[in-house]
């Protein structure tokens, strides 16, 4: 959590293996070797002028990382290297939106630059921290998301507090809640901010210490949307330095208060005081009264499959608004939603109260709905229904990407024409 937005960490024997040639030169140079045989047995052996040699070469000279597939420019990004014992490439959370990078064994290639010309061009216009914004949109590619979102979402609560602490300034809050046990995070304080008085929590102070000196003080609990806007706002009133600067200093402290704050989640957080069984016994019923009506010849089968799964469909999205009110507003399946940080309502329904209906492999729907969650767990035949639609989405994913990269040359030769 320590790099910059614009540096990487790379490992110290890849670096050596490839600036072999460089760390060769060095050492003639200085006459530590006498001939090129000697330098390469002295590189083997690992002796320790090597490594402050190999620092040398590489200072503030970039480096490209690029991950494959390079589906865009932003799969090509310029930085400075640092040198680490270990086996891994370590790049900024927040260029791996662009890269489309996760940490479950993602590969990276790196480039060394060797000219003049070419490490400038880098500097110039490859470097991670130039290309923050997405040129197709305008958006902010590198925003803060997942623990991030959740720091920030636990970190800027309100409780009212029985007593009300004052504070002259923006540092005496602060520092009353760095001294232990005086104030908590979450609980409100008045605070004298550029001459007024703010009713605020001292959460929600240490949030503003990182937004720009004259930007309007940020006065509500921070969600994902908070932050996007903040983003675009000063990405449309300041320059791109200020930004970048930003979106290190949001990293930093969301990742540090969701740690602080003790974020967990359990199967606990799961349970809701509901009464499912009695719903469902009703649902059950209206489905019993359409099969005789289907029975007696008053609709098609066709008519009968429609109305249930509308049915039960609309019936799971109640369900699933109902149970969203009952959950309390610290409960973490809440917390994570609201934040921003992960999953929506459609997966907290899944877990909460019922799946619901679902498709098959041709994308109709399945006359069957699956009256079990996630929590309490499928039965067997739930499991085999739910499974299709699932399958479907993974086979079909593959085998669009072919027909996504071929229409991709096409339109990139056509370009290249116009």
């Amino acid at each position: 959590s320590s790099l910059k937005f614009d540096q990487c960490v790379l490992p110290i024997s890849v670096a050596l293996e490839m600036l072999n040639p460089f760390v060769i030169a060095k050492l003639l140079d200085r006459e530590i070797a006498p001939n090129i045989r000697m330098a390469k047995e002295m590189i083997e052996e690992q002796e320790d002028i090597i490594w402050d040699l190999l620092e040398e070469v590489i200072k503030n000279k970039p480096v490209l990382l690029n991950r494959a597939p390079t589906l865009h420019k932003y799969s090509v990004q310029a930085f400075y290297p640092k040198l680490v014992e270990g086996e891994a490439i370590r790049i900024h959370p927040l260029v791996c939106k662009a890269f489309n990078a996760d940490f479950d064994g993602d590969q990276m290639a790196v480039h060394i630059l060797l000219t003049e010309e070419a490490r400038n061009e880098a500097e110039r216009e490859m470097m991670s921290s130039k290309n923050i914004i997405n040129i197709s949109n305008g958006q902010i590619l590198a925003s803060p998301a997942k623990d991030m979102l959740l720091g920030f979402y636990l970190m800027t609560d309100m409780y009212e507090s029985k007593k009300t602490r004052i504070y002259s300034s923006a540092e005496d809050a602060i520092r009353a809640y760095e001294r232990d046990t005086v104030i908590d995070i979450n609980e409100e304080i008045i605070v004298r901010i550029k001459g007024e008085d703010i009713k605020t929590s001292v959460g929600r102070v240490i949030f503003n210490t990182i937004l720009p000196e004259d930007y309007n003080f940020v006065n509500e609990r921070v969600n994902n949307k908070t932050v996007n806007n903040i983003i675009d706002d000063i990405k449309n009133s300041k320059p791109m330095e200020v930004v970048v600067e930003l979106l290190d200093n949001m990293k930093l402290l969301g990742f540090k208060y969701a740690t602080d704050l003790g974020f967990s989640f359990a199967m606990e957080d799961c349970n809701l005081d509901f009464n499912l069984d009695s719903e469902l016994k009703k649902m059950e019923e209206k489905d019993e009264q359409l099969q005789e009506n289907y029975l007696q010849g008053l609709m098609t089968k066709s008519e009968k499959i429609n109305i249930s799964t509308a049915m039960w469909d609309d019936f799971a999205n109640e369900l699933a608004d109902e149970a969203w009110t009952k959950l309390d507003k610290h409960n973490s399946v809440y917390e994570m939603v609201e934040s921003g940080a992960n999953g929506g309502k459609i997966q907290a329904r899944q877990v909460l109260t019922i799946k619901g209906v679902v498709r098959d492999s041709r994308g109709n729907w399945v006359p069957m709905p699956i009256k079990s969650n996630y929590r309490d767990g499928l039965g067997a035949f739930e499991y085999f229904v739910a499974a299709n639609g699932g399958r479907k989405g993974i086979a079909d994913r593959s085998l669009k990407t072919s027909s996504s990269g071929y229409l991709t040359r096409k339109l990139v030769e056509v370009a290249h024409d116009v």
